[in-house]
């Protein structure tokens, strides 16, 4: 009977043998404000359901479709804009939702259909329990639940 550490190593050898010589090759690419970002500052990424880039900048949000981006920024004349332009976190939730957490403004949640945003700002009825608004982390955890690092008011 043959040692199960032989074995071992002459199956390690082969397998290294067969696929240790398989390279991968990424390609990277640089994009910045002459392509079209808003701001060269990034704060956040997070790439969405449909494999679209976002990017957060302290300038605007981007969404980058690998050729051109498109531009959201917060507009006090309309409240379906993005609540802030200093976007500061962002994330993807696993029902495909995206998030993002604001300077001063709460967290926005992007509505796919119409390209709006829904709020939860600060110091409304259905407002966050934190006085600074600015969120600066955002995190799932396995029951679906957003969690919240704030500037001043700690974890929510």
């Amino acid at each position: 009977m043959k040692s199960p550490i032989k074995i071992l190593v002459c199956t390690s050898f082969i397998a290294n043998l067969l696929y240790g010589n398989i390279t991968q090759n990424y390609l990277f690419e640089t994009i910045d404000i002459s392509d079209g970002l808003s701001q060269s500052s990034v704060m956040s990424i997070t790439k969405d359901r449909f494999g679209f880039m976002w990017f957060g900048t302290e300038d605007g949000l981007d969404r980058y479709d690998g050729i051109a981006f498109q531009k959201f920024r917060y507009n006090s004349q309309d409240s379906t804009t993005i609540n802030s332009s200093s976007i500061m976190a962002s994330i993807t939730d696993q029902h495909g939702n995206l998030w993002f957490g604001t300077y001063k403004s709460g967290v926005s949640k992007y509505i796919y259909e119409s390209e709006q945003f829904t709020h939860y700002p600060v110091n409304s009825a259905d407002s966050l329990p934190h006085q600074s608004g600015s969120t600066y982390a955002l995190l799932e955890d396995q029951k679906g639940y957003i969690w919240l690092g704030t500037e001043e008011a700690g974890l929510f």
